[in-house]
């Protein structure tokens, strides 16, 4: 069973959505962006960790050319 949306709109800083059975839902808005906003935040990298995962991978491909070298005989 569905419920039908009757009513939806903003009062006193609350979301408030009423559905045909009678039941009213009230959804503070500030704490529901603060919670997109927390789930943005955590998916975008911080510059200092883009810089740690570049040294990284520059690490590990010298590591790898070392390796090549070493393999080789030293002639790269």
């Amino acid at each position: 069973i569905f419920l039908k949306i009757v009513k939806q709109y903003e009062e006193d800083g609350y979301n408030i959505i009423e559905y045909d059975n009678g039941f009213r839902e009230k959804t503070l808005i500030s704490s529901h962006i603060d919670i997109e906003n927390e789930e943005i935040d955590k998916n975008i990298p911080t510059q200092q960790e883009i810089i740690n995962a570049q040294i990284i991978n520059e690490l590990e491909y010298l590591k790898c050319l070392t390796e090549l070298n070493s393999m080789k005989g030293g002639n790269l």
